[in-house]
């Protein structure tokens, strides 16, 4: 009995040892459960409440080139890609977001002759074809858009005081708007030719019947709306740097330059890259003047360039950090500099900020969010307008109803003359025509 009781005694120990175990055992998976649950309610109350919404999407190519920037606001669609060794085409297809109240002032008076306007349903496909040359410079450009919308037409009483009883739906008509650029650039020994052709089709409904049927339309046998073209003529003045002479003509118009609009020069420097040019000054009187000045440089010993450009009284002065592993620049500083008063200087610094392999960057106040895709990369820029969920999303009022209103023309400049910078696009890039004269200079 006595040898009973002791081994009863022993095993006692063990099994109370065991139970304690086992005790901090389930103690710590239920720590670690709470925390994982906790953990996950807070990324989903964070991305619910707190992360605002994607305003807009921009594309860039494996090379670092600016493809295409979202067209609708709140849209950021997943492109459709096909890549070949030289080409690349990306499709994308995207949503409006009518507002539900207001008028969008796009007056229906040239098409149905009523005065106001209402669009609350739509949308846009758009295809982007580049083609490249040996050294992955983008020497084809084309884009074509189609934006279908439902626009209702209005009468307003004016002696009805309530204003949301005041409008009367008189008509409801379907509106297909083309829209198509093309910039072709041709490298030569001597010179540079860039031609961009506009063409545009407005209110058209020919072969359309939903706003989700998007036919292309056919512009091959049409004459630009409007068309441009630089020649830039270059010679090397001395070892590893070209000088340049842009001369701007508009062959739709039959307008042809004979004086530069830009000289300057390229060159290789010892710790990198520099590009310099600038157009003559303009007297516009009364002490102002009209003159452009752009000086950009890469730094390659210390992965930062750097770009400045001068107009009419002002001076912009931006710095950049390139992306390590990339063709990317993205903008650390900027400085405004009034000529004609010195002590009127703005400063505005931004962060470039890494976490679980992604970058985020600040860019015309708003964060970005960068990260690397199968076609090259995709930046997904954030607002701060407190939409929580799609029912509340609103487009800006009419957007649809303007041929190419997205970023595309602002960036690229597919209304006016060719843009040398793309001063507005969240990373910094510049036309095909200096990437090849800085190929030139290595």
């Amino acid at each position: 009995m006595a040898l009973f009781k002791r081994n009863l005694d022993r095993n006692s120990d063990v099994f109370q040892e065991k139970r304690l175990i086992f005790f901090r055992i389930i103690t710590v998976v239920s720590i670690v459960t709470s925390l994982t649950v906790i953990l996950i309610t807070q990324r989903n109350y964070i991305m619910e409440a707190e992360t605002p919404p994607i305003q807009r999407c921009y594309y860039y190519d494996e090379f670092g080139n600016y493809i295409h920037g979202s067209r609708l606001m709140y849209n950021c669609p997943e492109p459709v890609v096909v890549k070949t060794e030289d080409s690349l085409i990306m499709t994308f297809e995207y949503n409006y977001f009518g507002s539900g109240n207001g008028y969008n002032g796009l007056s229906g008076t040239g098409m149905t002759g009523y005065q106001y306007r209402k669009v609350d349903t739509g949308g846009s496909k758009i295809r982007v074809e580049v083609r490249y040359t040996d050294d992955n410079i983008i020497e084809y450009y084309r884009l074509q858009e189609i934006s279908n919308y439902y626009a209702d037409d209005y009468t307003k009483d004016e002696s009805i005081s309530d204003f949301d009883k005041a409008f009367t739906l008189v008509n409801q008509t379907l509106v297909s708007n083309y829209y198509e650029v093309i910039i072709e650039t041709e490298f030569g020994s001597e010179d540079i030719i860039q031609n961009k052709k506009n063409f545009r089709l407005t209110g058209v409904i020919d072969g359309v019947s939903d706003i989700t049927d998007f036919p292309f339309h056919d512009f091959s046998a049409d004459e630009p709306d409007y068309e441009t073209e630089y020649r830039v003529e270059y010679e090397l003045a001395e070892e590893n740097t070209y000088e340049f002479k842009f001369y701007e003509d508009v062959p739709s118009r039959d307008s042809y330059s004979i004086e530069s609009k830009y000289e300057g020069f390229v060159s290789n420097i010892f710790s990198g890259y520099r590009i310099y040019f600038e157009n003559e000054q303009t007297d516009l009187g009364e002490n102002m003047y009209s003159s452009q000045m752009y000086n950009f440089t890469i730094n390659s010993w210390d992965n930062t360039s750097s770009y400045v450009r001068k107009y009419y009284q002002s001076l912009w002065d931006y710095d950049f950090t390139n992306l390590k592993e990339t063709e990317l620049s993205v903008l650390t500083e900027k400085n405004y500099i009034s000529l004609e008063n010195s002590q009127n200087e703005i400063t505005s610094s931004y962060d470039v900020d890494n976490y679980n392999g992604f970058t985020f960057f600040e860019y015309n106040y708003k964060t970005c969010l960068l990260y690397e895709t199968d076609y090259g990369y995709l930046i997904e820029e954030y607002g701060n307008d407190g939409i929580k969920d799609e029912s509340e999303l609103s487009s800006t009022i009419g957007e649809i109803g303007h041929v190419n209103s997205g970023p595309d023309d602002n960036i690229i400049g597919f209304d006016n003359q060719t843009h040398l910078f793309y001063e507005d696009a969240p990373m910094f890039d510049y036309n095909p025509i200096f990437k090849y004269l800085l190929l030139l200079t290595e």
